[in-house]
């Protein structure tokens, strides 16, 4: 039986530490800003497009600054904004009455349309949630998903949702169970790192952890290795900071062993 390219897509990402449909679709995101850039930035429909929605959304625009995609830009937002100064003349000229000049209905300088590329995001998280529903009868693909990181919280509720039968349910179900209890353990683990009678363990599964649990409940997708953020400061400001930073770990590893006695925290 011939399959279609997402369901060797979604089998490839369920080898990854991520949501596999967040990775497949985050992939095709980038290869859609890639062409976007390169191959349809003149295009008429494309910018008519763009001009409806001023652009792109603030973290798509953040992702498209991303990669040096200088000229694409230039020629994007000339064009937006040339159009917003039509409108600002016009306003300038007719002043409305009554109307706020805010986002919503009735607003001259808001937008007519969504971000181009967060239609694409949620047509492709569409497609791969439907071919991920419609091959978990094959015994293969369900096994590969049982061995995987498993969805998102977003992607989990909307597949629960339009899960054709209970087998499909319950496994879509116990592998985000099982996702969970990892992640709990791995966290205490991270806690346990802050009591200060642990000193000199090398870094576990647990390393990743805090990310890996933000990216579950927020579907927010990065790379598998996380965010790296390097910050250059003199070495006397790296000693004090690390020094500020292990007292006030202690002192809120301290506070949350207080609540769990008390079990007024989970």
């Amino acid at each position: 039986m011939a399959h279609p390219s997402t369901y060797y897509d979604l089998l490839e990402a369920f080898r990854q530490e991520s949501c596999p449909v967040c990775r497949v679709a985050q992939h095709n995101v980038e290869r859609y800003l890639a062409t976007l850039a390169y191959e349809c930035v003149n295009d008429l429909g494309v910018r008519e497009q763009l001009r409806a929605s001023n652009g792109f959304c603030r973290s798509h625009a953040a992702e498209w600054l991303e990669q040096p995609r200088l000229l694409g830009t230039a020629i994007i937002y000339r064009d937006i904004i040339s159009n917003l100064s039509v409108k600002l003349r016009r306003l300038r000229e007719r002043p409305p009455v009554g109307i706020s000049i805010s986002t919503g209905d009735g607003d001259p300088l808001g937008t007519t349309g969504e971000c181009p590329v967060c239609s694409f995001l949620a047509s492709e998280e569409q497609k791969l949630l439907g071919s991920l529903l419609d091959s978990m009868y094959e015994r293969e693909f369900e096994d590969a998903y049982a061995r995987s990181a498993g969805l998102c919280l977003p992607h989990l509720r909307a597949a629960l949702a339009a899960a054709p039968d209970e087998a499909t349910r319950d496994t879509l179900l116990e592998v985000s169970i099982g996702r969970q209890e990892v992640l709990r353990r791995q966290l205490d683990e991270i806690i346990r790192r802050f009591d200060p009678s642990v000193h000199g363990e090398p870094p576990g599964e647990e390393r990743g952890a805090a990310s890996r649990a933000i990216w579950y409940v927020t579907g927010t997708t990065v790379s598998a290795s996380g965010p790296q953020v390097h910050i250059r400061l003199p070495v006397g400001e790296i000693a004090a900071g690390a020094s500020l930073l292990a007292a006030g770990g202690y002192a809120l590893y301290r506070r949350y062993r207080q609540l769990r006695h008390h079990g007024r925290t989970a």
